[in-house]
């Protein structure tokens, strides 16, 4: 029961520290932690959305943590995995539900990611800091969108 509390009380810190260190100020921040099947590691995801109509934008990043509260208390960048648009990990299927999963633990040793395939910039890291975590990435493509010929009145 304590060592429940106390995974519990790491994703809380953990989510907390994103949200105030890593996005200090404006836009809308969602932090979402999904802990191992053993509960020894957590993966977090971070996105934050801003900037109204005329330049809209939503990052996200996937951190892996271990799962021990009283030794760590942020999240730094050597915790990152996923760095990238948010449109990267948008489930195109499932985008009427608030919050699709796309991160998916198989073991406390492999975290799964399905990435969205575009032309935006991601940065993808295989191991976690501590390279207890294989991450492996399964790539899908954007739907495609036909093309509209262009006329000329």
């Amino acid at each position: 029961m304590i060592g429940a509390a106390t995974v519990m009380m790491g994703a809380a810190l953990a989510a907390y520290a994103v949200l105030f260190l890593e996005f200090p100020s404006g836009g809308n921040t969602l932090t979402e932690t999904y802990p191992s099947p053993e509960k020894t590691m957590s993966a977090v995801v971070v996105t934050k959305s801003g900037g109204g109509g005329l330049s809209p934008y939503c990052t996200a990043r996937i951190y892996v943590v271990e799962n021990r509260p009283l030794l760590r208390k942020f999240l730094y960048d050597n915790d990152e995995v996923f760095a990238g648009d948010c449109l990267a990990l948008v489930d195109f299927e499932t985008m009427g539900t608030p919050h699709p999963v796309l991160v998916r633990w198989l073991s406390d040793a492999l975290l799964q990611i399905r990435v969205r395939v575009d032309n935006s910039p991601v940065s993808l890291h295989s191991r976690d800091r501590t390279r207890k975590v294989r991450v492996a990435f399964l790539f899908d493509d954007l739907p495609s969108v036909p093309e509209v010929p262009a006329t000329v009145p």
